[in-house]
């Protein structure tokens, strides 16, 4: 990987394009965040999203934080949706538990 040594003016954006481009994405991003909570709620909430999509510049087309630790990070978003089943989880749990899942639903469609 390595790091590659960029020269440009020190406190002057409108010389480096990645970093023009990243305050413009910052500014918008906190425009749209404001009355979403605390200051430092905003900027985790921010960070958090620009550090897990994918960016096409980055190493094969990866999200900073998959390039940095090798992994995708959680999301709120991977919490919500259903987990894959354990290769170690018994057939029998699986369709006992979908079953129960069945039951409740249909009980709950009868109630309303």
């Amino acid at each position: 990987m390595g790091a590659q040594l960029i020269h440009t003016p020190v406190y002057h954006p409108q010389s480096n394009g990645q970093v023009e481009r990243f305050v413009d994405t910052f500014k918008r991003a906190l425009q749209k965040l404001q009355g979403e909570g605390t200051v430092p709620d905003m900027l985790n909430t921010f960070f958090r999203t620009y550090r897990s999509i994918p960016n096409a510049s980055g190493p094969e087309g990866k999200s900073p934080a998959e390039a940095f630790m090798g992994r995708r990070i959680r999301s709120p978003l991977d919490l919500m949706l259903p987990s894959k089943p354990n290769a170690n989880m018994c057939s029998r749990t699986v369709v006992k538990n979908t079953a129960t899942v069945h039951k409740i639903n249909a009980s709950s469609n009868q109630e309303i």
